[in-house]
């Protein structure tokens, strides 16, 4: 299994979606012979979540994976909503294609995990849940600033979702690899999105 590890360049905007998307693009454009190709399975992992517990099931299942039950900070515990779908999250390539990634349209804080659990209910495929005695995830940095994205709301009421899912995701997004360096335990990319 590679780690990689996706870095947004620049100072505008936050794009987690984004990045994911620009990142799963690389691996599936990586020559053969090159570390990334070939990879199948992917967890898509907010650098600021640090798995509890050592038997965290990071592997792909039937349907994309919820690994987080519940969220630990310095001084209180988070669970998870039924609809959530982030954190830390298992897909596999398959899985991808058939929602097309995530939304490229959600920039700052808040609505493209909600967004990414209803493009996979489009899809008809099913979330596996988070182990509720594994799931426990240290949030490094719970009060850091989170710039809510003022049209969250309004993205997550349109119209022609599935038109939408379509449309904008994985296959439409558009980035630019500044850098990339082939670590011993890990392959960092350098993403313009």
């Amino acid at each position: 299994m590679e780690i990689l590890v996706a870095e947004q360049n620049g100072t505008g905007p936050f794009n987690r979606a984004k990045l994911f998307n620009a990142a799963i693009r690389e691996v599936k454009k990586a020559p053969k012979g090159d570390r990334l190709s070939g990879s199948k399975c992917f967890a898509f992992h907010d650098v600021d979540k640090l798995p509890i517990n050592l038997d965290v099931p990071y592997s792909c299942a039937t349907g994309p994976q919820q690994l987080v039950w519940s969220f630990q900070s310095d001084n209180e515990t988070v669970e998870t909503y039924s609809s959530f779908l982030g954190g830390v999250t298992m897909f596999s390539m398959d899985q991808l294609e058939r929602i097309n990634g995530a939304s490229n349209s959600f920039v700052g804080w808040g609505g493209e995990d909600d967004d990414l659990w209803r493009r996979v209910k489009m899809a008809g495929l099913e979330v596996v849940e988070a182990d509720k005695n594994k799931g426990h995830f240290y949030e490094g940095n719970y009060w850091h600033s989170r710039e809510l994205n003022p049209n969250r709301l309004a993205l997550l009421k349109r119209e022609n979702q599935e038109s939408i899912m379509r449309n904008d995701g994985l296959r439409q997004v558009n980035y630019t690899l500044i850098s990339r360096v082939n670590y011993k335990t890990f392959v960092w990319l350098l993403l313009a999105v």
